[in-house]
């Protein structure tokens, strides 16, 4: 061969490998999306940014994220990115540019598991042949690619992209320029740990809206976070967004964070807070977390699986929104979703589960939301144990330990809809499968005044025990329920039922019972004791079993004007004690002559002090009110809801008040279609359940009684409750039901 020949083909390989060893990194994982373009050019997009190897995140067309290694060059206020890749014609997003982690002092202190570092990108892009252009707009004051509009939000690409974005927001000159509709919207998973670090070594993350002068605003549509961290135990307003006001967040799914805080604690958002005149009205959806530590450190107050608090005066929707996994601690005010809401605060929870074990170490525990004062609740589940007052002791004078609940703790003024529990409850004083207590106020000196509580089917199907006032749906409070039912074994000292524990004023309709109930004195299956109220329709299939007095298979106590129709008892009823025992009802009637001003102390007393905390449904529950003022002798009305009813309920009460002012109006149909399914398919659901626990009734009784008559008996209930449905028959029931006991009333017997 001819040397000269011999010499070029050397020095065409010499050529060929120095090109492969500048262009190539390492293999990238092989993609559908290999093509001719490059190159490309940056301008602001990337300044500050000096490093010259990197590897490019893209998210290509079908979702999936794609890897380009290159080279990278600065020069003035230009870019130049070439890929050792190329890319086919298409639309793309630039995510981040990774990068071997600098030895600067922004980054030496990082632990060694950190290897690599990111800068934050987010730009749309487009390819055609050749070329690659940015297609995005951006601004250079927070960052962000995007100009904050619904139509052109800010992106959120990388964890430096959230930084970005915290420091914005903490910043007091900038803060006002995010508004209640500047769009944020995070493309893509993201890692959190290392921005967790980058912010504190110590102590973490600091959250997005750090103090209550400088909240986040705007609207954020997330995808998935993983590993957040913050362990601020002696702060307030602590989780990935600290404080929020007149916030959206949707879509949000953290997984595996651990947050410890001190005041308003939760994986995604601290506390929803009021401000000024405009008071608060926040909405989060579609968010979840998964495998979370969530912990208040000692005497910590409001720690919650999502959401820690929520401000008095503020309006917070919740919906859909899941926790799994994990732990939530607190000393007060623990929930599996929301840790606690102040007076005069209105939170609707729609679609929302828990399956995380909740503790609380006094008062307010609950598997949804730790303390409410005006509660809407539909279609919520909890599987988690809730252990509630696990660090009170008889007679300590300064914690309380009222208050826990498989989905609501305490409660003032509260609706509850198609909503069940499974796990274990477990407390002292105001225990219930639904919710705990509703107690306004009550000491040794002064009378005890409950809250109004509405339980629309609503089903408990496991353990609940407590101290006093347990019970399998309601612990305590002025009960008004229909078609309730409980499976759990309810256990406790004082004032125990399978359905409500203490209650002042009742209305107990189409309720059953199957668990076991056990007490001291004024235990039953259905109802513990109420001052006053109505029962229909309700039946106890679980063994009754006391020491004391009033022990009873339906009723263990009631004062005058109580009425009872169309009740029974398949329990066994056993009292070791030595008072009042039976199988329907212990006592019933009051030999006292009750004077106005006592009746108005348990009644129209209760109903100011509902007026006095009810905050936003002031207007709901005025004419509970007038009607209690008008006459003395008639029971607070509760009127039963159908399928329908609680479709109009999702639509007017909720959405009506909340979700029309949300800025994603799509999002409120979607949510409203959804919810109006789940409410339907809860009612046929439980409808069925509760029929199997009647029929059940007929091997209780076994061979000691006739079958036909019983099957006659419950086939004649079905279809009274069937006709007791219809839209307006419930209200001519109930106005009977009030009409009879004025009758009572005024003839001074008791009814």
């Amino acid at each position: 061969m001819n040397k000269y020949l011999l010499y070029l083909l050397n020095a065409i390989l010499v050529l060929s490998v120095m090109s492969c060893r500048e262009e190539n990194f390492g293999p990238d994982t092989d993609d559908d999306y290999e093509g001719k373009a490059r190159e490309l050019v940056l301008h602001k997009e990337a300044r500050g940014f000096n490093i010259s190897a990197i590897k490019c995140a893209i998210l290509a067309p079908d979702g999936n994220v794609i890897y380009r290694e290159g080279t990278h060059t600065r020069s003035g206020e230009t870019s130049k990115v070439k890929f050792n890749r190329g890319l086919a014609d298409g639309v793309y997003r630039l995510l981040y540019f990774e990068f071997d982690r600098p030895k600067t002092a922004e980054y030496e202190t990082l632990p060694d598991k950190f290897t690599t570092a990111q800068f934050g990108l987010g730009s749309k892009i487009e390819v055609r042949g050749s070329s690659i252009s940015i297609t995005d707009s951006f601004d250079e004051g927070i960052g962000l690619p995007g100009s904050g509009t619904k139509e052109d939000p800010y992106i959120i690409s990388s964890y430096k992209n959230v930084i970005k974005l915290m420091l914005y927001v903490n910043n007091a000159e900038t803060n006002g320029n995010i508004k209640e509709d500047t769009y944020f919207l995070q493309t893509n998973s993201i890692n959190m740990d290392q921005a967790c670090f980058e912010c504190d070594m110590r102590y973490g993350w600091l959250p997005i809206g750090n103090d209550t002068n400088t909240p986040f605003r705007g609207v954020y549509q997330g995808a998935e976070m993983s590993w957040l961290w913050i362990d601020r135990p002696n702060s307030a307003g602590v989780g990935l967004f600290g404080y929020v006001h007149n916030a959206t967040i949707t879509g949000v799914k953290l997984t595996h964070a651990e947050v410890n805080g001190n005041f308003a604690v939760g994986a995604l958002v601290g506390a929803c807070i009021s401000a000024g005149d405009s008071h608060g009205r926040s909405r989060i959806a579609d968010c979840s977390s998964s495998g979370g530590k969530i912990t208040g450190s000692e005497g910590a107050v409001n720690v919650g699986g999502l959401v820690g608090a929520l401000d008095m005066y503020s309006s917070t929707l919740i919906a859909r929104c899941v926790n799994d996994g994990g732990s939530v601690k607190a000393s007060y005010n623990a929930g599996g979703i929301v840790g606690g809401a102040g007076i005069y605060s209105r939170a609707d929870i729609l679609g929302c589960r828990n399956s995380t074990p909740v503790s609380g170490k006094y008062a307010g525990t609950g598997g949804i939301i730790g303390t409410a004062d005006t509660l809407y609740m539909v279609a919520a589940y909890n599987s988690g144990d809730i252990s509630g007052a696990t660090g009170y002791a008889a007679g300590d004078k300064n914690n309380s330990s009222y208050g826990t609940g498989g989905l609501a703790g305490g409660t003032g003024m509260a609706w509850i809809s198609a909503a069940a529990k499974y796990g274990k409850v477990t407390g002292y004083d105001g225990v219930g499968g639904i919710s705990g207590s509703s107690r306004i106020k009550g000491s040794d000196t002064e009378s005890t005044v409950l809250n109004n509580v509405y339980y629309r089917w609503t089903s408990n199907q496991g353990d609940v025990s407590g101290h006093d006032y347990v019970g399998g749906i309601g612990g305590e409070c002025q009960f008004g329920s229909y078609a309730a039912s409980n499976t759990g074994n309810v256990e406790g000292n004082d004032f125990v039922g399978g359905i409500v524990g203490n209650t002042s004023i009742c209305v107990a309709h189409n309720a059953v019972n199957a668990g076991a109930v056990k007490g001291a004195s004024h235990v039953a299956g259905i109802v513990g004791k109420a001052t006053w109220g109505s029962l229909a329709f309700s039946h106890n299939m679980g063994d009754v079993e006391g020491r004391g007095h009033h022990v009873a298979g339906v009723l263990g106590l009631a004062g005058n004007n109580t009425m009872v129709h169309s009740c029974g008892n398949f329990g066994a009823v056993s009292n070791s004690g030595e008072g009042p025992t039976a199988g329907l009802i212990a006592e019933i009637g009051d030999p006292r002559e009750w004077t106005g001003a006592q009746i108005a102390d348990c009644v129209i007393g209760a109903m100011e002090a509902v007026l006095a905390v009810a905050g936003p449904v002031l207007g709901i529950v005025k004419p509970f009110a007038e009607a209690a003022h008008e006459t003395l002798m008639t029971a607070l009305e509760v009127t039963e809801f159908t399928t329908h009813w609680l479709v109009a309920a999702v639509d007017v009460g909720m959405f009506g008040y909340v979700m029309h002012e949300i800025l994603n109006p799509e999002m409120a149909e979607e949510l409203k279609h959804d919810m109006e399914g789940e409410v339907t398919a809860h009612i046929d659901s439980m409808t069925q359940h509760m029929e199997k626990l009647r029929d059940s009734s007929k091997g209780i009784v076994g061979n000691s009684f006739s079958k036909e008559p019983l099957a006659n008996y419950f086939a004649g209930v079905k279809s009274n409750l069937q006709q007791y449905e219809l839209e307006g028959n419930d209200e001519k029931f109930n106005d009977a039901m009030n009409e009879a006991r004025r009758a009572y009333g005024r003839d001074g017997e008791t009814a």
